[in-house]
């Protein structure tokens, strides 16, 4: 009892700075001591920190709002002012969605009958265009990105193309840039070049001349066509493996298969069955036939290698000798373009078998 009266006798003596004290002590306890600050307490600076805290934008998305659209005016067709029939289904639509659309845009705006009408049936000379793409298609005017399967591309490609959706066509071509394959190469060529895509064209070519002689494949060579093929062995940039006569092989390979759609079997054997089928009809009635079928002349094939002499090492010895290529045919080099320092050669026509 006498300490504790010795503490609370003390006190006065000096009133205000253990008043100060103690409320100094009160206000930290809460800041600096739980929250275990640094020795050097920054309270003041609290107020300006919750200012700029309170000054600082904060980004959320409202990822109902998209979905909502989506689901009410588009899937459910609530408040619809327009219906569109196309193969044999319906989509209650709504007019301000769709002048998003070229296509749409003209229908409504011109002086076609179409723009009073409250349903319109869509005439789809596509046929690439299906009830799935045309889904694809409509539901991207009520929303802000679209999924696109590479395997479905193409049709979306075409019903983007009819409506005239600029932004949907762009992302289709980024689509096919990068996912072009062994499966996919000819057929995005192909829509490519229906729909006027000139990036995707080249870059199917780019693919085509990297890959074609490394990743021979049939159903690849039966998708080709002649247009392709052409292009490709004019190209320098055809990486060829080891040597020109590969392009050859791959060439008799190829028109074996145009000629022999059916033909179905391991590539390994694709050579040997080529090699066997040609040699049987090597006589110009049917070299005339195939020139006919493809509508070309005979040096279409042999284009790349014109009169190009290539260098070969046989037995250690050195052989020089004109490449003359169709697919086991008989061909006539022209002596005005042949080489003027190679020698004559033993016969004015060669067969490569």
């Amino acid at each position: 009892m006498g300490a504790l009266g010795t503490r609370f006798q003390a006190a006065p003596q000096n009133p205000e700075p253990a008043v100060e004290g103690h409320c100094s002590g009160i206000k930290h306890s809460c800041d600096c001591k739980k929250r275990k600050r640094a020795p050097h307490c920054e309270c003041d600076s609290e107020p300006e920190e919750d200012d700029s805290l309170l000054d600082t934008p904060r980004r959320k998305k409202l990822k109902s709002t998209s979905k909502y659209i989506y689901q009410t005016l588009f899937l459910n067709g609530e408040n619809s002012d327009i219906r569109i029939c196309a193969l044999g289904q319906e989509w209650n639509l709504h007019k301000v969605y769709l002048c998003q659309s070229g296509y749409f845009s003209s229908m409504f705006s011109g002086s076609w009958k179409e723009s009073h009408m409250m349903v319109i049936e869509l005439e789809i000379p596509d046929q690439n265009i299906d009830t799935e793409a045309l889904q694809v298609v409509f539901g991207s005017l009520y929303r802000d990105d679209v999924l696109i399967k590479p395997s479905r591309v193409v049709s979306i490609l075409a019903a983007a193309c009819m409506l005239q959706l600029d932004g949907l066509i762009q992302q289709c071509g980024e689509t096919m840039k990068e996912n072009v394959s062994v499966k996919t190469v000819c057929g995005y060529y192909a829509a490519a070049n229906m729909y006027g895509l000139d990036s995707v064209m080249k870059k199917c070519l780019e693919w085509l001349l990297n890959n074609l002689m490394t990743h021979q494949n049939v159903d690849l060579m039966k998708e080709l066509g002649v247009e392709v093929i052409e292009q490709l062995i004019q190209s320098s940039d055809l990486f060829v493996m080891q040597v020109e006569m590969d392009v050859y092989t791959a060439l008799k390979k190829w028109m074996f298969l145009q000629l022999n759609p059916s033909w179905d079997g391991p590539i390994k054997q694709l050579l040997v069955d080529a090699d066997a089928w040609l040699c049987k009809r090597r006589n110009g009635t049917f070299l005339n036939h195939v020139i006919n079928l493809f509508c070309l002349d005979i040096q279409y094939l042999c284009r790349r290698l014109w009169c190009e002499y290539v260098v070969m090492n046989l037995d250690s010895r050195l052989l020089s000798f004109p490449l003359y290529v169709c697919c086991n045919f008989l061909y006539t080099s022209p002596s005005s373009e042949r080489r003027p320092d190679a020698g004559e050669p033993e016969s004015s026509t060669r067969s490569v078998s």
